[in-house]
């Protein structure tokens, strides 16, 4: 979500803007998020989660949450969790046939399909750029 900067100023020690956010939760004892897919990353990477908003992954009995959600009563393993978010909820379409297929078929044409060569353009440098941000943001975070 859109927090205003002097609230994050409040509720967080520090606020890694440029990081990426895999290392982050790796480097983590625990995630705490409001709205952020954030949360769900953590969980795959077998992290507790505190979850001061809504997400889709809270209310099932797999995070620490604020808030309750009535709807939300059975218990999920994270297995359930992630069939129900990749598997059943969403609706896959086919890059070059724009038709729906199965997550079998999505994950095979993922495999199939050759990677492209790299060739450097203006947009693929400015990711770069991010990216070394990131890794330096990162080194802050991490080594002080």
């Amino acid at each position: 979500g859109d927090i205003p900067a002097e609230l994050t100023a409040e509720l967080a020690d520090y606020q890694a803007l440029d990081a990426d956010i895999i290392q982050c939760i790796q480097r983590a004892d625990e995630v705490h998020t409001m709205t952020s897919l954030s949360g769900f990353e953590a969980l795959l990477h077998g992290k507790h989660v505190h979850c001061y908003g809504l997400p889709f992954y809270s209310g099932w009995g797999l995070t620490v949450d604020e808030h309750r959600c009535p709807r939300r009563e059975r218990k999920l393993t994270l297995a359930d969790l992630i069939y129900q978010a990749l598997i059943v909820y969403p609706t896959y379409i086919h890059p070059t046939r724009l038709q729906p297929i199965t997550v079998e078929e999505a994950a095979e044409y993922l495999i199939q399909t050759p990677r492209k060569p790299l060739f450097i353009t203006r947009k693929k440098a400015g990711r770069v750029i991010r990216y070394y941000r990131k890794l330096i943001m990162f080194c802050k975070v991490r080594f002080g």
